[in-house]
C-alpha cells in the first residue's frame, strides 16, 4: 500500500471521528459507515488508526466521478474569472449599482471587496460628468460591444481609462432617454 493511500485512508478515519463527535451521523452513514464501527474507531488510539490505514486488506473504496469533477473545475474557473472581472471593475470605479447588477453583490460585498483591494477613495454622491472626449469613447465603446455580455461591455469601457462611476451614470441616462423615446413612439397616435 502506498504512503499516499495510507495518508488518504488516515484522513478519512480522522474526518469520520471528528464528524461522529460533532453528531454528523447522517453524512457518515451516507459514506457507508455504521454506528457501531464509528464508535469503535473513537475508542482506538492514533497508533491503531495508523495501523488500520496501513493494513494490506482495504476497507475503503474511493472513486472519482470525472464528469462531475470536470463540471466542478469549469465552475471554479468561471467563478475565478468572475472575481478577476469584478476586481478590475471595482478598481475602475464601478459603483454598487453596477456590481449588484452584474454580480449580485450586496452593499457589504461591495465595500468588503473594495477594502480588500485597498480602494479607499469614497465614491459617494453624484459622480463627475464625463468630458466630451470621455463621453465619445464611452458611447463608441458601449455601442461597439452591443453583442457582448454586460461584463465584457463594462470591462471594455474600463480598459479605455473611463471612470466607471461616471460612465455608469451616463449610460443609465442614455438608456432612460432611449426608453422614453420608445414609449413616446408607441403612444403616438397613428395616422389613418
Amino acid at each position: 500500500m502506498s504512503i499516499g493511500h495510507t495518508e488518504l485512508i488516515l484522513s478519512v478515519i480522522q474526518y469520520a471521528i471528528q464528524a461522529y463527535q460533532k453528531g454528523d451521523l447522517p453524512e457518515l452513514l451516507e459514506m457507508g459507515f455504521e454506528a457501531e464501527t464509528l464508535h469503535a474507531l473513537t475508542e482506538c488510539s492514533a497508533t491503531q488508526h495508523h495501523m488500520l490505514a496501513t493494513m494490506r486488506g482495504h476497507f475503503a473504496d474511493i472513486e472519482i466521478d470525472n464528469d462531475s469533477l470536470r463540471r466542478a473545475l469549469q465552475l471554479i474557473r468561471l467563478r475565478q474569472q468572475e472575481i478577476i472581472d469584478q476586481d478590475e471593475l471595482l478598481r475602475a470605479g464601478a459603483p454598487l449599482a453596477l456590481t449588484k447588477h452584474l454580480f449580485g453583490a450586496t452593499q457589504t460585498d461591495h465595500s468588503q471587496r473594495r477594502k480588500l483591494l485597498g480602494i479607499t477613495d469614497q465614491t459617494h454622491g453624484r459622480p463627475h460628468n464625463l468630458d466630451e472626449a470621455q463621453t465619445k469613447i464611452t458611447w463608441d465603446t458601449w455601442h461597439a460591444t452591443e453583442d457582448q455580455p454586460d461584463v465584457a461591455r463594462w470591462l471594455a469601457i474600463a480598459r479605455q481609462g473611463i471612470p466607471l462611476n461616471s460612465a455608469y451614470a451616463a449610460i443609465c441616462e442614455w438608456q432612460k432617454a432611449e426608453e422614453k423615446e420608445v414609449v413616446e413612439e408607441q403612444t403616438e397616435p397613428q395616422g389613418d
